[in-house]
């Protein structure tokens, strides 16, 4: 809250899609984080290196989201945004029970 607060403040009041899309992208990327944590909590052997990728993906995305890339015109952002969706989504999806669902939750994200 406070990344998206200083980032208002400094940029003024325009930045509001930041504001929409940005806590998204924190709370898919602490998902990924978090889940995949916590299968290694439960076999260190065998997941310390999807451990070791997520953070590397994790930081790498947040840090080439923040990023002001010249001549992008923010565009990069919203690909970071979507990769990111569908890798958590598609991450949900594999982890849970399968069952009959109308429209997934990926579709839901986009067409929202």
């Amino acid at each position: 809250m406070q990344e998206n607060i200083n980032y208002i403040a400094e940029h003024g009041p325009i930045t509001v899609s930041r504001f929409v899309t940005a806590n998204f992208l924190h709370m898919a990327v602490t998902g990924i984080l978090g889940f995949s944590f916590c299968r290694f909590l439960y076999t260190p052997r065998k997941e310390w290196d999807r451990l070791l990728g997520a953070f590397v993906l994790v930081v790498l995305a947040h840090g080439l989201y923040d990023a002001d890339l010249p001549g992008t015109g923010g565009i990069h952002a919203i690909v970071i945004l979507a990769a990111i969706a569908y890798y958590y989504f598609d991450m949900v999806e594999k982890h849970c029970t399968p069952s009959r669902q109308t429209i997934s939750p990926l579709a839901v994200f986009v067409l929202g």
